[in-house]
């Protein structure tokens, strides 16, 4: 999870030549086409800025098209999180959390974990740390676990600062939301 701190202090910079522009827009596919940056941006692109002319021109890289084993807390089904509902769980070696067929880039999207291969039919003790179980910066971490998104809390009628308010979510964009 990240956290972004914004300012109501407009900015003296005035970028909106740039993001209006129209430049070459590399997609997840490997295609390429004229698109503006935030279209390219919101379609998941890589945006080259400035280029006229010939579409050859622009080199795109190479999209990893490779498909994986994914575990992540968005594949666990609804009776799966009832069973985890308290640490250590009723029943770590769920079926459930895991999905065949993902590329690398959707599964780090999700926060999971991606296995070159294909999922296991059942998690057991000993396939699923190779599927399911990260170490990041010294934690292990079970990626079909929902993550706590903390923010402040503010008093509807004064405006003051009541407290922190956690909830658990997926994704970071979970929590951006």
């Amino acid at each position: 999870m990240s956290v972004q701190f914004r300012s109501r202090i407009k900015s003296a910079l005035d970028y909106s030549d740039k993001l209006n522009s129209y430049g070459v827009c590399c997609d997840k596919s490997g295609g390429k086409d004229y698109k503006s940056f935030y279209e390219c941006f919101t379609e998941g692109g890589f945006y080259v800025a400035g280029v006229s002319g010939s579409l050859d021109s622009v080199q795109c890289p190479q999209p990893d098209i490779r498909l994986g084993c994914c575990c992540a807390c968005s594949y666990v089904d609804s009776g799966g999180f009832e069973l985890m509902a308290t640490y250590p769980p009723t029943n770590p070696y769920l079926a459930s959390g895991t999905r065949n067929n993902v590329t690398k880039c959707e599964c780090d999207r999700l926060g999971g974990k991606w296995t070159e291969g294909v999922c296991p039919s059942t998690l057991t003790t000993d396939n699923l740390d190779n599927y399911c179980v990260q170490n990041i910066s010294g934690t292990i971490i079970d990626a079909r676990y929902p993550r706590a998104c903390c923010h402040v809390g503010f008093d509807p009628v004064t405006g003051f600062p009541i407290g922190v308010h956690c909830t658990d979510v997926f994704t970071s964009a979970d929590c951006l939301l």
